[in-house]
């Protein structure tokens, strides 16, 4: 019994064209009787290159409902951060600063995910949709150096200059986290301690 193979096919093949069985045999000479294997070679779409086309998205709809940084945003209210470090800042001398939830957030995004730098934890930030959602920055929006990052923990957000209650706080916020990824948290709760 001959080949009933399509010549392309026959090509890549290292003994020209394959075995097959008298049933798949039959089908391939029906499948190629009818037309069939050609229509579907038509249909195939080869070559996807549209890697530097524009295209307008929003990141939410790109994270999942049931994403753990979702769940984390919505069981944590990080605003309380800017009370804390408030007084690290001059309101009106200097450069802008980063925002520090942002620089927080980056920090539990090391944490949670086991990421070992966060020179590495930058570079992920940089790839990852989710997030870059949980941070608030956009596809298209420089995410901060790791170096400006390590800065602020060495320098600013020590234990000399943030008041023993803010540290308390921050590790409460640090431990809810935790306890979202423990307990899976899908409810909406926004805990505040006092």
């Amino acid at each position: 019994m001959g080949c009933t193979w399509p010549a392309e096919m026959k090509k890549g093949h290292p003994l020209g064209c394959p075995s097959l069985s008298k049933k798949s045999s039959k089908s391939w000479a029906f499948l190629r009787k009818y037309g069939i294997i050609e229509a579907v070679m038509k249909v195939i779409v080869k070559g996807r290159e549209n890697r530097d086309q524009l295209e307008i998205f929003s990141i939410e709809g790109f994270v999942p409902a049931d994403h753990l940084l979702r769940k984390i945003d919505s069981a944590v209210d990080f605003n309380h951060i800017y009370d804390i470090v408030e007084d690290l800042y001059c309101a009106d001398n200097g450069r802008p600063s980063i925002d520090p939830v942002v620089i927080f957030k980056m920090v539990l995004i090391q944490h949670l995910y086991g990421l070992p730098s966060l020179r590495r934890t930058v570079e992920e930030i940089k790839m990852n949709v989710a997030y870059r959602w949980f941070l608030g920055y956009l596809m298209n929006e420089q995410i901060p150096h790791f170096s400006t990052v390590s800065y602020n923990f060495k320098h600013r957000y020590t234990e000399k200059t943030i008041e023993e209650e803010g540290v308390k706080f921050l590790l409460i916020y640090f431990f809810i986290a935790i306890l979202v990824v423990n307990n899976d948290v899908s409810q909406k709760n926004s805990y505040c301690p006092q």
